[in-house]
């Protein structure tokens, strides 16, 4: 009647729930997904110099992101 065994289908739903659970929780923390920003101020700042730029974040002691021009 009912199969206890979990399907691709179900297994793909719970892992999209459990992504958005933890993207909805570092956005919670954060206020941003770190992941994320961190790859649009890369583009940002790369689009306003006119070179390729990569931020650092150095978490929890450092003051902030430092900028290193490559």
């Amino acid at each position: 009647m009912f199969s206890m065994k979990p399907t691709l289908k179900k297994w793909v739903l719970m892992l999209f729930i459990m992504l958005l659970a933890i993207i909805g929780g570092l956005y919670y923390l954060f206020g941003y997904v770190p992941i994320v920003g961190n790859v649009i101020a890369n583009n940002k700042l790369s689009e306003y110099v006119g070179y390729s730029v990569s931020s650092d974040f150095s978490f929890p002691y450092g003051d902030g992101y430092s900028v290193v021009f490559r």
